[in-house]
């Protein structure tokens, strides 16, 4: 029996690819977001590079863009690099129709109310998709059409010293 020294097959095995150590600053709460994300790409990195390649898209498709706006009111976006730029109300506002359907009726301490279930039905007023043309519309219309990726709506709304919402810092698909 020998004691020490190298022996064949034993240790870790040599990987061939090496992974280096990066460093990143974070919070905790977005450390809980993009630590599934990194480990989702640690087991398959064509994912990262599908990510990837489908911002680059619409980076190239957003350079030389129109936007309207079909909202009922201006949407003012103020940029990272200390700009804004308004969005005018296009006098066409996009909406879907909605219908409450009343289930059951509750009452709590003497207030008789109604219990309902919201069900949408129609989309309006939004054009057909046409190449390098954004349409900032309400939330809810762009739920309503998850597979459109030409719909955007204001996020990260930023407020007054009285609460109003002054202006968003992006648009986003949903």
């Amino acid at each position: 029996m020998s004691w020490g020294g190298i022996r064949k097959g034993a240790g870790r095995p040599k990987q061939v690819e090496i992974r280096k150590n990066k460093s990143i600053r974070v919070f905790d709460e977005e450390w809980e977001i993009i630590k599934p994300v990194i480990n989702l790409i640690k087991k398959n990195n064509k994912i990262g590079r599908d990510l990837l390649n489908k911002n680059k898209e619409h980076k190239i498709m957003v350079k030389d863009a129109q936007f309207i706006n079909l909202t009922d009111k201006d949407i003012t976006i103020y940029g990272k690099n200390h700009t804004t730029i308004t969005f005018p109300k296009s006098g066409t506002v996009a909406f879907v129709k909605q219908q409450d359907n009343i289930l059951d009726e509750a009452c709590v301490d003497g207030c008789l109310f109604d219990i309902g279930k919201r069900i949408y039905t129609e989309v309006g007023n939004v054009p057909k998709p046409e190449e390098n043309i954004f349409y900032i519309v309400p939330v809810v219309v762009a739920q309503q059409l998850p597979e459109r990726d030409d719909l955007l709506v204001a996020s990260n709304a930023i407020k007054n010293e009285n609460g109003e919402i002054v202006g968003f810092t992006s648009l986003n698909i949903i």
